[in-house]
């Protein structure tokens, strides 16, 4: 049995080469520095940007109690963004000083800025989503790639009419609050790319679609939260069905109940460990290619379907558990129970959930999972069915 951990807490500056004062973005003021116009730092210098309602404002973590990995700070920096004597006093100039490969460092604040990437660089906070904010004065792609490989780590991300747009190269996404972003088609957008998103919570957002994967290669999900406790509605959390791919998700929990389907693909799915909310009369998984699932939990309302594989593949779907589901799987037909599905290493139980999809210490998820030794838990016991249990970052 994998012990659950709760929260941990978002660590705080530690020795860098960046100096960690609260910092007014737009005017560069901070305490440990002046400032790079003619304005008053005196009057400035408390001011973290122009929302007062943001994250970093509050001083609050919104995702205090939500099954997040803990965020961990850049080991270094080749540019850093905060005051008057850091590198550069916006993200924007920031970015078009790095070289290829540098790491760009951003400090506290709210960022309103809308980004352009032309190299392979990390953008990074010092700080952690808590406490950096990427909120826009008006809606706009907030990260725009083409050809490059970049990595978004450590930010809140508000406001924005779309928070990513990225062509070629590839694109990761790590430790992100994607928070109460107004009406839009698609959050993330990627093409002819890999996309990859870690240890992020996506909540109160409108969108047709969060994730959108065309003609890519590689799709990686790991740890992630889409939720709606903030509001908003998300039609489908993650989508490509246009172009065939090789996905991999894990100890993902998809909690939506308003969305249409939780996850639409189209190629090779390899899903270990993750948590499904099946929406009323809709469906947790829609796939038109092969799959393996297992080790999963498929929570229903007494509608919908777990899995539809309207192309009729080979698959694996074993030691999964179903609950309160009016159809398993369907190709052909459908099953409505394990007898008719065949699959004898499956259950239908409660599997005593709380909110976030995390098991009771009395659940039939519990040591349930597969029992083979590649899937134990990280304490060497039986993998636990779900978001909690399984390898860390799994390497099968």
């Amino acid at each position: 049995m994998l012990a659950i951990v709760p929260l941990l807490h978002l660590l705080g500056c530690v020795a860098r080469e960046c100096a960690c004062a609260d910092v007014d973005p737009e005017t560069g003021s901070s305490d440990t520095g002046g400032s790079t116009d003619s304005t008053d730092s005196d009057s400035t210098e408390s001011e973290t940007g122009p929302d007062s309602d943001s994250a970093a404002d509050t001083g609050g973590d919104p995702a205090e109690g939500v099954p997040l990995a803990a965020y961990f700070p850049p080991a270094s920096c080749d540019i850093t963004v905060c005051g008057a004597e850091a590198d550069a006093t916006t993200i924007q100039g920031g970015l078009d000083q790095a070289a290829a490969g540098d790491t760009v460092c951003v400090c506290p604040g709210t960022w309103a800025e809308c980004l352009v990437v032309a190299n392979d660089v990390v953008l990074v906070s010092t700080d952690g989503p808590a406490e950096t904010v990427l909120e826009p004065a008006a809606p706009c792609t907030v990260l725009l790639t083409e050809g490059a490989d970049v990595e978004l780590a450590g930010f809140t991300v508000t406001g924005a009419g779309h928070v990513a747009y990225s062509t070629g190269g590839a694109l990761t996404l790590r430790s992100l609050y994607v928070l109460d972003n107004p009406d839009t088609t698609v959050m993330v957008s990627a093409f002819f790319n890999d996309l990859t998103v870690l240890d992020s919570w996506f909540d109160g957002n409108t969108a047709n679609v969060a994730l959108d994967i065309e003609e890519a290669a590689n799709l990686t999900l790991d740890g992630n939260v889409f939720s709606e406790s903030r509001g908003g509605v998300v039609g489908v959390p993650v989508y490509s069905q246009a172009w065939p791919l090789d996905a991999r998700l894990t100890n993902n929990r998809f909690l939506a109940s308003s969305a249409n389907h939780q996850v639409m693909l189209s190629g090779e799915l390899t899903a270990y460990n993750n948590v499904f909310v099946v929406p009323t009369g809709m469906g947790g998984i829609d796939l038109a290619g092969t799959f393996d699932l297992r080790d999963n939990l498929f929570l229903g309302a007494g509608s919908g379907y777990a899995v539809n594989d309207p192309s009729g593949s080979e698959f694996e779907l074993e030691y999964n558990i179903f609950w309160d589901l009016q159809y398993l799987y369907c190709s052909d037909g459908c099953a409505t129970d394990l007898d008719q599905l065949g699959r004898p290493s499956n259950l239908d139980a409660d599997p005593l959930v709380d909110t976030w999809g995390t098991v009771a210490p009395t659940s039939p998820a519990i040591d349930a999972g597969d029992p083979d030794p590649a899937f134990n838990d990280p304490d060497g016991t039986r993998n636990d069915i779900g978001a909690d249990g399984g390898p860390a970052r799994y390497s099968l």
